[in-house]
C-alpha cells in the first residue's frame, strides 16, 4: 500500500506528500489487481464478492456473541461492567471481543504457525 500510494502521489506531482485520494486510489488498485493467494488466486475484490453472506439469524447470533465477548474482554482487562471507557480502552476491548466472537461463531479460523 505504501508503494502504491507513493506512486499515486508522485504521478500527481506530490512525491512524499500523500493525500487521502492517493491512499484511496491505491486501495482500490490493490483490491482490483493484487493476488495475495497466488497468481491463480482471486483478487481481494473477487474474494469479497464471492464470500458467503450472513443471513439475519446469523447476524443476530453474532451480535449476541459479540455482547458476551465484549463483557468478557472488559472483565479480563480489568474494567467493570458499567465503567466508561475512553476511545483507546474501548478499541482494545473490541479488538479482543471481535476476534473471539468471530472464532466462536466459526467465521474466523486462526491457524497455528
Amino acid at each position: 500500500m505504501k508503494a502504491r500510494t507513493h506512486h499515486r502521489a508522485a504521478r500527481g506531482g506530490r512525491p512524499g506528500a500523500w493525500t487521502g485520494d492517493d491512499v484511496e486510489a491505491a486501495r482500490l488498485e490493490a483490491n482490483e489487481t493484487a493476488r495475495p493467494r497466488g497468481v491463480h488466486g482471486p483478487t481481494p475484490a473477487e474474494a469479497w464478492e464471492g464470500r458467503r453472506r450472513l443471513d439475519a439469524g446469523e447476524r443476530a447470533a453474532f451480535a449476541a456473541e459479540m455482547g458476551r465477548c465484549r463483557r468478557e474482554a472488559r472483565r479480563a482487562q480489568g474494567y467493570g461492567a458499567g465503567a466508561a471507557l475512553d476511545r483507546t480502552a474501548g478499541a482494545a476491548v473490541d479488538r479482543v471481543a471481535i476476534r473471539e466472537a468471530l472464532v466462536a461463531r466459526g467465521l474466523l479460523r486462526i491457524l497455528p504457525q
